[in-house]
């Protein structure tokens, strides 16, 4: 792990360690499970190219409708992806953002996964990877119904920003906010 995204993990893990003292949403494990799942689930819905499959129960409506109409539109094209020892290596919270207003909180995960990446069109394959290759997708998680879902899936650029960007905790100071992230656990 380089060295910014290694300190915004401390700071990330020593914050979450207490704001999930005050809402069990922010447990950091169940984050990145939940992340985990999402990105299998999304990639499954591709790979099935049928708009039905697509998990709603895991996404907001707007990235659901988003999504489908993606799926819609590639099988349209007589094109079918393959996401041929799809593995998600690494899963990595680098942005927490906690408000008082419940509805507006929100994670960005960075996540590391390799897969041999084929499409199909007319059953032809028109491209392929040669081996499995690594990728990285940055996935912003929103609060709905005391569940995180998937609310949009950032460009690369505007992910790598997401990891300077600081951390919001709403009902927290500058300063009880960089207390926290000298705190190991919280008190």
């Amino acid at each position: 792990m380089e060295r910014p995204t290694e300190t915004k993990a401390t700071r990330i893990e020593r914050l979450l360690n207490f704001l999930v003292n005050t809402d069990r949403i922010w447990n950091r494990q169940s984050m990145l499970e939940r992340a985990r799942q999402v990105f299998i689930r999304v990639f499954l819905a591709w790979e099935q190219g049928d708009p039905d499959s697509v998990p709603k129960a895991d996404l907001f409506p707007e990235y659901a409708a988003k999504l489908a109409e993606g799926i819609r539109q590639q099988t349209a094209g007589g094109l079918r992806v393959e996401y041929r020892n799809l593995c998600v290596r690494k899963v990595e919270l680098i942005l927490v953002r906690n408000f008082v207003d419940n509805t507006r909180d929100e994670f960005t995960a960075r996540i590391s996964a390799h897969a041999q990446y084929i499409v199909r069109q007319q059953g032809r394959i028109i491209r392929q990877d040669e081996y499995v290759s690594p990728f990285v997708e940055y996935w912003t998680f929103g609060r709905q119904n005391g569940e995180w879902k998937l609310k949009e899936v950032l460009p690369p650029a505007e992910g790598e920003k997401a990891l300077s960007r600081e951390n919001v905790d709403e009902e927290s100071s500058a300063d009880q906010l960089q207390w926290y992230y000298q705190k190991t656990r919280a008190i």
